[in-house]
């Protein structure tokens, strides 16, 4: 039996029990939502983290674990939210950056999504992945230029090629199409 009081006090024993106790069910619990193995951990490591933050509030007659399941599914949920945002707001980008009318149907949209894909994938791996960073994981310069190991104004340089060249990429695909679109091509 885990004493949850010792846990309120800051136990840190309590904790490191309930940590080996738990951690591999909660990581599977995790896993069935969330894919990506590195993302998985970093919720499992949120969890725990919210355990011993919350240690407190926790009712010592309370379940532990089943409190760990609920934090660890609420917090799947919590991620993949934030991915399905991300991927509206892309959307959204991705609209005014080649000024798609709302009257367009759904091949259209398709072929924007392909043609988008293709663009990012033909960008050089550096600049695809300071897209992918920023754009498309939400990340901001900071976290980006950490991650990558360069300055945060590279970070901005890369961005704003990568978006110029996206431009130009969808421009040149679109130039004979009969889609009335108008593609900036400079920022």
């Amino acid at each position: 039996m885990i004493d949850v009081a010792k846990l309120a006090e800051g136990s840190v024993e309590v904790f490191d029990h309930i940590y080996t106790t738990y951690h591999r069910a909660i990581f599977a619990n995790i896993s069935k939502l969330i894919r990506q193995q590195d993302i998985a951990e970093d919720i499992l490591q949120e969890v725990f983290l919210s355990l011993w933050e919350n240690r407190k509030k926790i009712d010592a007659t309370q379940d532990v674990g089943g409190w760990l399941f609920v934090v660890s599914y609420h917090k799947s949920l919590a991620f993949l939210k934030k991915q399905v945002n991300n991927c509206i707001v892309l959307s959204n980008e991705v609209a005014d950056l080649i000024n798609i009318s709302d009257t367009d149907d759904c091949d259209d949209g398709n072929l924007e999504i392909e043609l988008l894909n293709e663009a990012i994938n033909s960008l050089s791996p550096r600049k695809r992945q300071v897209f992918e960073l920023c754009r498309l994981q939400g990340k901001s310069y900071a976290e980006a230029a950490g991650i990558l190991g360069v300055s945060t104004e590279t970070i901005k340089d890369y961005l704003k090629e990568s978006l110029k060249f996206i431009r130009k990429f969808i421009y040149s695909r679109y130039a004979g199409s009969t889609l009335l679109l108008i593609i900036p091509l400079s920022i």
